[in-house]
């Protein structure tokens, strides 16, 4: 009947099968205390859906999650204070949901490119610059809400977000960078809070359902 384990700070290690088949857990909060996460820790916990670890602290050996066909939503543990190479996470591509603690200041270019089953990013409010390529071809990834923190999209941020459909810049953001929302082939409506906001070159181009920007 375990549903939520929280690990506690003492501990350094997660061996191999620790909670294999532990089919009610559904969460899991990992402290950055844990070195590494042995093979098949939680395998076949099948309605595991959400975990909190930091992956820059914690080392995951050959799929600790194998089998568990819910895990959707990774948290990343407020000891994270970057977003730097995060699609080089082993096992990322089994998340939908990616929430971004407060710790976090800039997301990082690349952090998220080409993470194609990605759906949903939930973006706190202390981030100020989402950098280059940060979203750049994630094609599943919904619009996500842009904090009125946040003063700089960069050059193809979110270029061939193919499942864009409508975008709203809040008055913060001073510039939005060359092709930012480049290809965004579905991307119907944009929308700017502030006219002082900067747009760089091609930063809609070859978006053939947008006809044009509302300002409001």
């Amino acid at each position: 009947s375990l549903s939520q384990i929280i690990i506690p700070s003492t501990v350094n290690a997660i061996n191999e099968g620790a909670f294999i088949l532990c089919s009610s857990l559904t969460q899991i909060i990992i402290p950055s205390s844990v070195n590494s996460i042995g093979v098949n820790a939680f395998s076949q916990c099948k309605n595991l859906m959400k975990i909190t670890i930091d992956p820059y602290k914690t080392k995951l050996m050959k799929d600790p999650f194998n089998k568990c066909t819910k895990l959707t939503h990774l948290v990343l543990a407020n000891t994270v204070n970057t977003t730097d190479n995060l699609n080089n996470f082993p096992f990322i591509q089994k998340f939908k949901t990616i929430t971004i603690p407060p710790s976090v200041a800039v997301i990082e270019s690349n952090s998220f490119r080409e993470l194609k089953t990605l759906v949903t990013v939930e973006i706190p409010y202390s981030i100020t610059e989402i950098k280059s390529y940060a979203f750049y071809d994630c094609s599943s990834l919904k619009p996500m809400t842009i904090p009125q923190t946040v003063e700089i999209i960069g050059d193809f941020a979110f270029s061939q977000c193919t499942s864009f459909i409508n975008v709203t810049i809040p008055s913060s953001v001073q510039v939005i960078g060359s092709n930012a929302f480049q290809g965004c082939s579905n991307l119907s409506q944009l929308i700017l809070q502030s006219r002082n906001t900067q747009l760089g070159a091609n930063a809609t181009g070859d978006c053939p359902l947008l006809k044009g920007i509302l300002y409001i």
